[in-house]
Order: structure tokens, then sequence, then C-alpha cells
């Protein structure tokens, strides 16, 4: 009787351990996420509404100040929510079990600009379609995007501007991602490039 006391004790301890461990793995796992979530926050100006690359278009497509608009519509970050439904993301969709990843927020987090930002911040300009744009780097801009604001670098940065860091684009560009080959920032910086022209003959 008591060698099976006994064993039902050690049982009852083994399982409490091996929940204890659990917990710990998915309090760790939510930890991680917290950290990648607020990186990513780094780039959404509190308070600020996000006005759409539509209204960065005027200024920042013009030869003079290198076609910025031009080069990000070309580039892979505005295709980021579309790609969500080619067919190599619906293949890795479903291994993970994601039923939609256009729907499942593990992916827009870093596939959308603005996640988890309230409808109330976002105008009605802004749209799924434009994947990862401008203000998903540079912050919401509906503070700093009057010209008589951003011509002036220093104001229109306290009004909501951000020099993205290699820290903002690691939130995403990290193992976390399936896809996830590497990520070196200044190889890869200069192929989104987007310098105004006199910035780079400095």
């Amino acid at each position: 009787m008591r060698k099976t006391w006994l064993i039902w004790i050690l049982i009852g301890l083994f399982a409490i351990f091996v929940a204890g461990i659990a917990l710990a793995e998915k309090k760790e796992e939510k930890t991680e996420a917290a950290k990648e979530t607020k990186a990513v926050e780094k780039a959404e100006a509190p308070g600020y509404m996000y006005m759409g690359a539509v209204k960065c278009k005027p200024c920042h497509n013009l030869p003079k100040t290198g076609k910025q608009f031009d080069k990000w519509s070309e580039g892979p970050h505005a295709g980021a929510y579309a790609t969500l439904a080619n067919e190599k993301s619906q293949e890795i969709a479903k291994k993970m079990k994601i039923k939609d990843p256009q729907k499942a927020g593990e992916c827009l987090i870093c596939h959308i600009t603005g996640y988890g930002v309230p409808d109330s911040l976002k105008s009605e300009k802004l749209t799924l379609e434009e994947g990862i744009n401008c203000e998903a780097c540079h912050g919401a801009g509906e503070k700093y995007w009057p010209m008589k604001i951003m011509k002036n670098k220093k104001l229109a940065m306290e009004n909501g501007l951000i020099e993205p860091t290699e820290e903002l684009c690691v939130s995403c560009h990290n193992e976390k991602s399936p896809t996830f080959i590497g990520f070196k920032y200044d190889e890869f910086v200069k192929k989104i490039d987007h310098s105004y022209p006199e910035e780079k003959s400095e």
C-alpha cells in the first residue's frame, strides 16, 4: 500500500514539474512576443493618425527629391500584404495551421502598416494593400506630413517622424519568420535606399 501511494505521489510531483515547465515556456514566449510588438510599435507615434502612402506621394515622388514613392511601390515592402496570398505563403500557413494568412495577426503584424492600432487612428486613405508603407518605418504622419513641418527635420521629428534603425528592422526580419534566411542590415538597407540625391553625394 505504501509503495502504491509513493508511486502516485511521485507521479503527481512529476506532473506538477512538467506543468511548471510548460507554463514557464509559455510565459517566455509571451515575453518574446511582447518585445517584438514593442519594437514594432516604436514606429507608431502614439496618438498620431496613419495617413496612408498617398499623402507622401506628392512631395516624395519628384526627381529632385529622389522619387521615393516609386522606389517604395516597386520594392518588396509595398507588396508585403499581397505576398500573403501567394502559393508559398498558403503552403506555409497550412503547415502552421493558419487558415488565412491575410487575416492572421501573427502574419499581419509584419505585413501591413499600423497593425493593432485603433481604427480611429487610421485614415480612410490607409489600405491593407499598401503593405508596409512609409509610415510603418517612419511613424504615423498626421502631424509631420504637412510641408511646413516636413521641411524642418527637427520639427518633423518632434511631431512623430522616425528615422528607422536596425532594431526596428529586425523586429520583423528575424528567425521568428518562417521565411527568414538571414538579415544583414547594412547590405539590405542599400537595396531599398531612397535617400535624397544630395544625401547620396555627401
